[in-house]
């Protein structure tokens, strides 16, 4: 890869404990289709979307996720805005939290949890440690490695955000 991939610490919703493990994030997975229980390693770079499992998935299949600690659901009330899956929530140490596709090969997920946009923004430029004074044209972005990236939307609610990547 290129360009370095940001390192998701995240935490389970439910009883806070810290689920990331070096480069991954392990989780209990009830596969849909077959019935089987058992565990996967989530690749815990944001925009890598390896999984690690002794489970047979079949492309497509869905599946139900679970904090390996407490045992409660990670599932949420929402569906993949790609292919309208249920998804699965974890939250991020500094603020707000990640959702993402249950469904094997989709890779739907959104940074969310935030009623402010500029509070989202504060938080992204702590994880990717720069500074966030930029502006364009009266539109938050933020730099990277990789370049500037410019809000492209928000929900109504505030608590999803879309980024699109800008040159420079």
């Amino acid at each position: 890869m290129s360009q370095s991939l940001l390192l998701l610490e995240v935490t389970c919703p439910n009883c806070r404990s810290v689920l990331t493990r070096g480069q991954h994030v392990p989780l209990g997975i009830h596969c849909v289709e077959t019935g089987e229980d058992g565990e996967i390693r989530l690749s815990a770079l944001f925009g890598d979307y390896a999984v690690e499992t002794d489970l047979v998935i079949a492309e497509g299949a869905t599946a139900e996720f679970w904090c390996p600690f407490c045992e409660q659901s990670l599932m949420v009330d929402a569906t993949c805005k790609l292919c309208a899956a249920p998804l699965a929530s974890l939250n991020l140490q500094g603020g707000g939290s990640i959702e993402f596709c249950s469904r094997r090969g989709c890779r739907g997920h959104a940074l969310g949890g935030f009623g402010d946009l500029d509070e989202m923004i504060e938080l992204l430029n702590r994880m990717f440690k720069i500074p966030h004074d930029l502006r364009a044209r009266g539109r938050r972005v933020i730099r990277t490695s990789g370049g500037l990236w410019t809000c492209t939307g928000a929900t109504t609610s505030g608590t999803s955000i879309s980024w699109g990547r800008r040159g420079g």
